[in-house]
């Protein structure tokens, strides 16, 4: 009797461990494809991460270029516009007219605004300087 209890107990034993393996093969099963999934996320996500290394990198080319290009438009238009003045002044000269001075203080582009008041206030230089300097009188 004493050996069929131990048989008895080594055999439950065995039953135990057995559906313990079972149960540990397929959790393995599991975490392997949870791994594979992961695996292929990633990988999934360095080739988009090369992607935008390399638009990145296009693109910051482009801003370069773009300052580059916006950088000699500006010199272009300043050569332009003193260009310009000089021309007038010579023309003017050439009338006797005194050379047209600009005020670099004044606002280019839309021009300085004021009131009729502020505006009648100034002196006959001033005026001229403020409306060929791009000034507008509102209100």
């Amino acid at each position: 009797m004493f050996n069929s209890d131990k048989i008895a107990a080594l055999q439950e034993q065995n039953t135990k461990l057995t559906a313990d393996l079972a149960a540990a093969v397929a959790n393995h099963s599991a975490v392997a494809a949870d791994l594979a999934t992961a695996s292929a996320s990633l990988e999934a996500i360095k080739a988009e991460k090369a992607t935008l290394e390399t638009s990145v990198s296009t693109l910051t080319g482009k801003v370069t270029e773009l300052e580059v290009a916006k950088t000699a438009a500006e010199t272009q238009a300043k050569d332009a516009i003193a260009s310009v003045d000089a021309k007038v002044n010579d023309r003017l000269a050439s009338a006797g007219v005194d050379p047209v001075k600009r005020d670099p203080s004044a606002k280019q582009g839309e021009g300085a605004t004021m009131s009729r008041a502020e505006f009648e206030k100034m002196g006959h230089e001033a005026r001229d300087s403020f409306m060929r300097n791009g000034g507008k009188i509102v209100g």
